[in-house]
């Protein structure tokens, strides 16, 4: 039942991805680190109109499960690939998780389709 309220009330919209963004910068930093929302425009998404920009996307400046482990694996296997998992396909939400290996960074973006895992330069 909470699944199907979650789907009906959070689409993939604005008020849907600029929530579970706010939502993910106050309550997820204890867990990964410092998080700031951050802008998509329509050329990041196509679902935003032309012209407008949603706060749909949140930056983790640096990833504490990233940093301690150092592990893509880990990245992967028991961040990533769930989390979007569990937005998409059990929540209704689109989500892509994009870390950076390099500066230990990652950026989830609402409303966004991740990559296809097979595509995906993770894996």
């Amino acid at each position: 039942e909470g699944k199907a309220r979650f789907r009906s009330a959070l689409k993939a919209d604005k008020f849907g991805t600029e929530l579970n963004a706010l939502i993910t910068a106050v309550f997820f930093p204890f867990m990964v680190g410092k998080c700031q929302v951050e802008e998509r425009k329509h050329e990041d998404l196509e679902q935003i109109p032309e012209g407008e920009a949603w706060k749909c996307a949140v930056k983790i400046e640096k990833c504490r499960w990233l940093e301690r482990s150092g592990c893509v694996g880990m990245c992967a296997g028991l961040c990533k690939r769930p989390m979007q998992r569990m937005f998409g396909e059990v929540l209704g939400m689109p989500l892509s998780m994009e870390p950076n290996m390099e500066d230990l960074s990652c950026t989830m973006v609402f409303g966004k389709k991740p990559v296809e895992w097979d595509k995906d330069d993770l894996r």
